[in-house]
């Protein structure tokens, strides 16, 4: 059974979505997980020859996930062709390829390449452009929720034939989305990013979430004294230490994910060589940039949510006139913080 997934190639393709997508992180190689490829691995066999392709393909899929192998790939990208998703089978060959160059297999490198080179004429090829004059600073385009890097605008993309999603926002700007529905046998297609409108005052929902705080304090004051002060100030000091103990397990996570990102990474450098990995080390790679990302976000979140709570407990009232107040506009909050002495 390993031997077949190892050696045998049959008449099958690889593909995965040439957009990045993100997925769970990878299991921990183990022999449960090699074990349950190889069965997936078997069950994929069977259904391509009962001409069940989406099954098939969804355990190829996750065979390759458990326990990454170039001639899964193979099957995969094959099984992608067969569908009709030629971007992603055309990547796929490309990956296997490289795997097989790193494996010194030069039958399989050769067999990979062949498969791509045929797919190469047939791609459909999008190409989102943002001319100069409607680039605004913050601006974001998405293509099925995935960011394109500023890189990327300009450059076509091969795409699988289907419907997609193209998003362009920015601070202060209604968002702005088309849909394109490709065709089988389209072959390239183009969509331009528009100048984006700005928001009105006090419209919500037309714009990305808040992108900044900023914190304000008023030379004289601008409340009256307020007797209940010292009641309103028990309610904001729990407020201030619920949202402090959120902000510590933001970091937290954030360190735990930063580490794994490291270690992911490192384990990657045992499957490539300078940038050239096989399935095991892109596999790992792609693991240590979400666990990147989760850190950084974890790390963002919270930091604010532990400034936030230290603001609230060392603003809270306590028989002095204090006021709080939160201003918020489509692109930003504003802390207005007043107080009688």
């Amino acid at each position: 059974m390993g031997n077949w997934r190892s050696m045998k190639i049959g008449t099958i393709t690889v593909a995965a979505l040439l957009s990045v997508s993100v997925a769970a992180p990878s299991l921990a190689q183990s022999a449960a997980d090699k074990a349950t490829a190889e069965t997936l691995f078997d069950e994929g066999r069977r259904l391509l020859v009962q001409n069940k392709l989406p099954e098939a393909c969804s355990k190829f899929a996750e065979s390759q996930r458990l326990d990454p192998a170039i001639g899964t790939q193979l099957n995969l990208g094959d099984c992608y062709e067969r569908t009709g998703r030629l971007a992603s089978a055309w990547a796929q060959f490309r990956e296997a390829s490289a795997a097989a160059r790193l494996a010194k297999d030069a039958k399989r490198d050769a067999e990979a390449q062949r498969r791509a080179a045929a797919l190469e004429p047939r791609l459909a090829k999008l190409t989102v452009t943002v001319p100069a004059q409607n680039q605004v600073a913050g601006l974001e385009i998405t293509r099925d929720g995935i960011q394109l890097g500023q890189a990327a605008w300009g450059s076509p993309a091969p795409i699988d034939p289907g419907e997609h999603r193209v998003e362009a926002r920015a601070p202060g700007k209604k968002i702005w989305t088309r849909t394109v529905v490709v065709d089988r046998g389209a072959t390239a297609i183009l969509v331009s990013v528009p100048k984006l409108d700005d928001v009105p005052q006090g419209e919500a929902g037309s714009s990305p979430a808040v992108r900044r705080v900023v914190v304000t304090a008023p030379e004289r004051p601008t409340v009256a004294p307020d007797a209940a002060g010292g009641s309103r100030g028990g309610a904001q000091r729990a407020v201030g230490i619920a949202l402090g103990g959120v902000g510590l397990v933001g970091i937290g996570v954030g360190a735990v994910f930063g580490i794994e990102a490291g270690s992911k990474q490192s384990e990657s450098d045992d499957h490539c060589r300078e940038n050239l990995c096989d399935a095991k080390g892109v596999a790992l790679r792609n693991d240590a940039l979400r666990a990147a990302t989760v850190s950084t976000i974890g790390f963002g979140g919270g930091a604010a949510a532990l400034l936030g709570g230290t603001l609230l407990l060392v603003t809270a009232p306590s028989g002095k006139s204090t006021a709080l107040r939160v201003h918020t506009t489509p692109t930003e909050a504003r802390l207005s913080l007043t107080r009688t002495w």
